[in-house]
């Protein structure tokens, strides 16, 4: 049997947020939705985090459901897939782009995020 936490069993992210947004750091464990906290330093956002994430287990426990499987991933790899969810009419808008531009939504919404911090490849004439 582990001596891990259940939640000890998933991958945590901490990230510098800089002064500007209130609080320095942030620690997640973006597998369980919604289980991030914040904190003035990085030690001080981890240990909220671990409040936060026994909180979280608790309550999925008392509703009778289960954590989902963790799933470990190396650092640095990434599959180049995942999933946003937006508004029907963002939908609508951003498919109806991507037929007056030509090109299938994936691309158009792949290209606009890699705009959106920075990056965008050059287009092909």
């Amino acid at each position: 049997m582990s001596d891990l936490e259940p939640w000890e069993r998933y991958q945590v992210s901490v990230v510098n947020l800089g002064p500007e947004n209130g609080y320095e750091w942030l620690a997640e464990i973006p597998q369980l939705d919604g289980c991030r906290a914040y904190g003035d330093t990085k030690e001080q956002a981890l240990r909220a985090l671990e409040q936060v994430a026994r909180e979280f287990v608790r309550i999925l426990a008392e509703a009778g459901e289960a954590l989902p499987p963790p799933v470990y991933r190396a650092p640095g790899a990434h599959s180049g897939r995942f999933v946003v969810r937006v508004s029907p009419t963002l939908h609508k808008s951003l498919a109806q782009r991507a037929r007056q531009e030509g090109v299938s939504l994936n691309h158009l919404c792949s290209e606009l995020l890699a705009q959106g911090i920075g990056f965008r490849s050059q287009p092909k004439h």
